[in-house]
């Protein structure tokens, strides 16, 4: 009887310890797996040698693309049924890039790119431009130039006949401790061939383990070049964000930024709006960051403020959809 009471009890703590070992495990993989986001895979076919990422239709470019060539230079820019459209980057062997109109397949000359940009009554004329993008960024890289007007005016129309050169591109890499954007190791692909200089955020999320998210965003970034510093994104605004959930908060943005330079030997800079800075930013020990501040008004910035998001109504030649435009400050 004793014999048969120590093998129940026996089996029981057995039972017990493979329940909560399974239950450990499960618990591992739905935190690592929850949120994940299945990545974009580009479309890469060969043509007489040359590599082109983007859609064929009737076995021939169609749409936003690009294509290297043997000996490492790149075009990249529009075609209709399979012969260039519209305005291209090139860059040849050496990595200089010219931009250049084309009609029907033929090349009619330079394309008249312009080095400054206005914004309302706001003129930029020591800065360079760029973009940020994510997953809601799907279209195939072409030529990465921003449209504009002759006045130097943002446009959204995609037949003009004056552009800006995208100069930098800011991508999504991660959220919380468990979403890696989609398309960010495309995005990341495409600037490294284009040479155009990148850089990565991170969405903070308030209620989850600051270590976790950090070691998730380091993952991201740890072989890519990046020409930024890492990026904490702060979403919210006043509406959204309380004085008091900012005490609350404050010590795990705190948190992430210290791990994070810790990790990279790098000092991150915040992304946040305009309000959420001067209500909060600039009168917290988050001030002792540069910033990166989104406004679409002519406010006055803080000589803490490097980068600018100036519209979230940018055209990319090539694309359909908008995208934020972004000033990297100079004169600040």
């Amino acid at each position: 009887m004793r014999f048969i009471l120590f093998l129940f009890f026996s089996l029981s703590v057995v039972s017990l310890v493979l329940f909560c070992s399974r239950n450990k495990i499960e618990e591992t993989f739905v935190r690592w797996t929850l949120g994940r986001e299945t990545p974009f895979v580009p479309n890469k076919y060969s043509f007489d040698g040359a590599l082109y990422i983007g859609n064929v239709v009737n076995n021939q470019p169609e749409g936003s693309g690009i294509m290297q060539l043997e000996g490492g230079a790149v075009i990249a820019g529009t075609w209709k049924n399979g012969k260039k459209e519209g305005i291209f980057r090139e860059s040849d062997e050496q990595h200089k890039t010219t931009f250049t109109l084309w009609e029907n397949d033929v090349c009619i000359g330079k394309a008249k790119t312009l080095k400054s940009l206005r914004k309302g009554n706001k003129r930029y004329d020591k800065a360079k431009f760029g973009i940020d993008v994510s997953k809601y960024q799907p279209e195939y890289w072409g030529a990465m130039t921003i449209c504009a007007n002759g006045s130097g005016s943002l446009s959204a129309d995609l037949n003009v006949e004056q552009w800006i050169p995208v100069d930098f591109v800011i991508m999504k890499a991660s959220e919380g401790r468990t979403i890696v954007d989609r398309q960010y190791q495309y995005h990341s692909e495409m600037a490294e061939i284009l040479d155009i200089p990148q850089g990565a955020y991170h969405v903070i999320n308030t209620k989850s383990d600051v270590y976790d998210q950090v070691e998730l965003f380091v993952q991201q970034i740890q072989e890519v070049n990046l020409a930024f510093p890492p990026i904490l994104d702060i979403e919210g605004s006043t509406k959204e964000i309380s004085p008091d959930q900012f005490k609350e908060y404050e010590p795990i943005y705190l948190d992430w930024l210290e791990k994070v330079e810790h990790f990279t030997g790098y000092r991150p800079m915040i992304y946040c709006c305009y309000n959420f800075y001067m209500a909060y930013g600039k009168n917290s020990k988050l001030n002792q960051y540069d910033f990166w501040i989104a406004s679409y008004s002519s406010n006055d910035f803080p000589a803490s403020c490097r980068l600018r998001q100036i519209t979230d109504r940018g055209r990319i030649a090539g694309w359909n959809s908008n995208v934020d435009i972004d000033v990297l400050m100079y004169n600040q």
